[in-house]
């Protein structure tokens, strides 16, 4: 340590050979924070800030800004450096007409700002940023030479230190043209793999603000991150690239533009030729403590692009597209992650009805039951395997043409054997996917509902206590078996199964179109089994549920209609019927006769008149 101090005391007086004296320090330092604290206890910092002021030495200049940048690896050392008042005399410098100065003094004021508003904030009051600037779009890019290669890896890793997380220093620096320099970085120098890192993890880190990302998805970066991706085998390239892309995707005219640069054709297509394409990486940009696998991120790219509907219909290409012929090749991969990734791509496609049939067409459906039949456990990935099939399988059964191909096919088997799981996401798109299979399909729907043991299930999971949508999907599917079937055994069945009450739970929902498939379903039940379901009905309350729905106010108009319809059901029982007048029921139906609204008039003047036979 008395070489260092000694060091420190001629650089002060300025006796001796100071280069000397600084070279001492710089093989002193050498990433030891102990000699750097030691440096800024013999008030070193202080010393530089005046030389820089004064010195006219190049090499000088160099080395003390060289010293500054090797000491402030050391956190402790960066608000010292401010407080010393290094950062306005190395701004000072940051144009200087030599290359080394530069390069130093950049990589000084870049570690300086690490983590240090305070810092940031200071070196935009000296002008450092324009500095910074004008250095990146002219005199970084006048050359290709080695010194200038590697001054434009320092400069963006300044700018990268600067703006990471600062909103007011992003807005200036992209007034200032930071975006453009950033991609004329990549454009000219695509070839130079420690820049394009340095560059990708600078928009990686402006992305973080929504200014960043409106800048970004407004400029021609777009098109050159589809290019890099072509162009590089680096997978750490690779990854920091996707980790962009799916923060642009997520607007959706950012979609349209990947796609129309055949983005995931591109993914799908390096999902193929690499069929190892996953790595793990500590890596420095914002996914650092995560295994990162670069097949899920291309494939999660993929499905994002597919949610949009004009992006997905490029890809789609009317069945011709290449991502669909990658996916039917992941649904028969060994590999979980890619069955996923090809189920929610063909659920992302099956979003018209020309599109479901023709992916039906082009022969889905044989993967899609293959990889549910194959034995699976309960973990996480299992159940998202399966939520992505049934989600694949519930859209492609929404056109009818599909349903009658679909049974044939034996899909309605296949995720049948499912309805004893107890994952609630599986169970939601089962039920959904089961009741999509029935509707308007009568053999479907007595297959389903004739069958005692699934009518139990589904009964079951009617009162799903930690998941209402697969509540509301079973009272939906209830009601979907009675209407399709028209099947007094099904009728009897869902009764017999306790299936009936969760109907008339089912007609008080929020939801008017539950509200309707409930009252159709009852009103069906009545017009066959009314001699055997009487008692059901009456213990259920059913007349208080026809007085409060025919006498509240926001009760919408069909609503009603079918509620006069199940009413007017009832009325051949004459248990029902002298409840029904027991209730009121009677007086708010007569009233109903005048109703604006000509179809609740007609229906009521029916149900009042024989009310009074």
């Amino acid at each position: 340590m008395d070489d260092i101090t000694s060091a420190v005391e001629n650089l002060k007086i300025g006796e001796g050979n100071v280069e000397t004296s600084l070279d001492e320090m710089l093989r002193s330092v050498n990433d030891n924070a102990s000699v750097s604290n030691k440096l800024c206890s013999l008030n070193v910092l202080e010393v530089i800030a005046k030389q820089l002021e004064v010195s006219k030495d190049i090499a000088c200049l160099a080395k003390m800004s060289q010293l500054v940048a090797e000491m402030t690896k050391t956190e402790s050392i960066r608000k010292p450096c401010v407080e010393a008042g290094l950062i306005p005399p190395l701004v000072n410098i940051m144009n200087h007409e030599d290359t080394e100065v530069v390069l130093q003094t950049s990589r000084a004021l870049g570690n300086i700002c690490f983590d240090n508003d305070e810092a940031r904030a200071l070196i935009d009051q000296s002008g450092g940023l324009e500095k910074l600037m004008d250095l990146m779009k002219n005199r970084c890019l006048s050359t290709s030479d080695n010194a200038n290669q590697k001054l434009r890896v320092v400069v963006c890793g300044h700018l990268l230190n600067l703006t990471n997380s600062n909103e007011s220093i992003h807005s200036k620096i992209f007034s200032l043209g930071a975006i453009s320099a950033l991609q004329e970085f990549l454009s000219k120098f695509s070839n130079d793999v420690s820049l394009c890192e340095m560059v990708l993890l600078c928009l990686d880190s402006l992305l973080e603000t929504e200014s960043g990302r409106m800048e970004l998805s407004s400029s021609g970066i777009i098109e050159i991150l589809v290019q890099l991706l072509q162009q590089h085998d680096d997978e750490e390239i690779h990854e920091t690239i996707l980790e962009i892309i799916s923060v642009l995707a997520e607007n959706d005219l950012v979609k349209v533009k990947f796609s129309k640069y055949h983005l995931a054709e591109i993914l799908a297509g390096f999902m193929n030729s690499h069929r190892g394409y996953q790595a793990n990486f500590s890596h420095k940009s914002r996914r650092s403590s995560e295994a990162f696998s670069l097949e899920k991120a291309a494939t999660d790219i993929i499905v994002l692009l597919l949610t949009e509907d004009e992006s997905m219909n490029l890809i789609f290409n009317n069945g011709n597209g290449q991502v669909l012929k990658e996916v039917m090749i992941w649904l028969q991969s060994p590999s979980n992650q890619r069955k996923i990734s090809g189920a929610l791509v063909i659920g992302n496609f099956a979003r018209s009805d020309e599109h479901c049939i023709k992916l039906v067409e082009c022969g889905v459906l044989k993967p899609l039951q293959d990889v549910l039949q194959t034995p699976t456990g309960s973990t996480e990935t299992d159940m998202k395997l399966q939520h992505a099939v049934l989600s694949a399988f519930r859209n492609l059964a929404i056109p009818a043409v599909n349903k009658a191909i679909m049974l044939k096919c034996g899909v309605l088997d296949t995720v049948l054997s499912l309805i004893r799981t107890d994952m609630t996401p599986v169970q939601f798109k089962l039920l959904a996917t089961i009741r999509m299979l029935v509707d308007g399909q009568a053999s479907a729907a007595v297959q389903v509902g004739g069958n005692r043991a699934i009518v139990k299930r589904i009964v079951e999971l009617c009162d799903a206590p930690d998941h209402a949508g697969v509540a509301g999907e079973a009272n939906r599917l209830i009601a979907a078996l009675v209407k399709n079937s028209s099947s007094i055994d099904v009728m009897e069945v869902i009764v017999s199964s306790d299936g009936l009450p969760h109907a008339v739970t089912m007609a008080t929902s929020e939801y008017m179109l539950m509200q309707n498939e409930a009252l159709v379903a009852m009103t069906l039940i009545a017009s066959q089994t009314l001699e055997t379901t009487e008692s059901v009905f009456i213990s259920c309350n059913i007349t208080q549920l026809l007085q409060r729905l025919l006498s509240e106010s926001d009760t919408q108009p069909e609503v009603t209609v079918n509620v006069l319809t199940l009413t007017e059901m009832f009325l051949q029982s004459a248990t029902l019927k002298k409840l029904i007048k027991e209730n009121g029921i009677d007086s708010i139906v007569k009233k109903l006769c005048s109703h604006d609204n000509h179809l609740i008039k007609d229906k009521a003047k029916v149900v009042h008149h024989k009310m009074k036979s």
